[in-house]
């Protein structure tokens, strides 16, 4: 499965879209919450993310340290269905974990010279997301193989963002 969406200059409250293949399946933004509101006190590390598609889903910010890390609820047609978390302090790569079934999809950092990241289920390889593009065309892929897991394209664009607009630290 191939999914992509757009890849903003700088932060965006705006829908970016979402596609799988060249047809349009979704869309999604990050919000950011008013001060007094917001576990952290910098609108920088408030990620949460609305994805509307066929499923609409909700990633929502419960709390951040930079010694703790990052922690979501994760919300199906405004019913909590599972978590998210990151990894924990500064020396650790970055990553996010999405909790279901009792397994878990980590998206990980793979830094090399271009923005990347692999997508594991239960510590297994299925996958990558990339940063694509630099002044025209940006975007952000993301390759799953889906033989046996099956998701919604919109649940792991929604996994995705949040990986990409919580990798900045400190």
């Amino acid at each position: 499965m191939e999914i992509t969406f757009d890849r903003p200059f700088i932060a965006t409250q705006k829908f970016l879209n979402i596609k799988q293949g060249n047809v349009s399946i979704g869309k999604m933004r990050r919000w950011v919450r008013p001060p007094k509101e917001r576990p952290s006190t910098n609108p920088q590390y408030d990620v949460n993310i609305e994805v509307v598609g066929s499923t609409d889903y909700q990633i929502t910010q419960q709390s951040f340290s930079v010694r703790e890390g990052y922690y979501w609820e994760f919300r199906q047609d405004n019913q909590i269905i599972s978590s998210i978390t990151s990894s924990k302090g500064l020396k650790e790569k970055h990553r996010v974990d999405y909790h279901f079934n009792e397994s878990i999809l980590t998206i990980e950092a793979d830094w090399g010279v271009k923005p990347e990241g692999k997508i594991l289920i239960n510590n297994r390889e299925v996958g990558r997301t990339r940063g694509v593009g630099f002044l025209t065309n940006r975007h952000f892929s993301v390759e799953i193989d889906s033989r046996n897991h099956q998701f919604d394209p919109n649940l792991v664009a929604g996994i995705a963002y949040t990986f990409w607009c919580s990798n900045n630290r400190g």
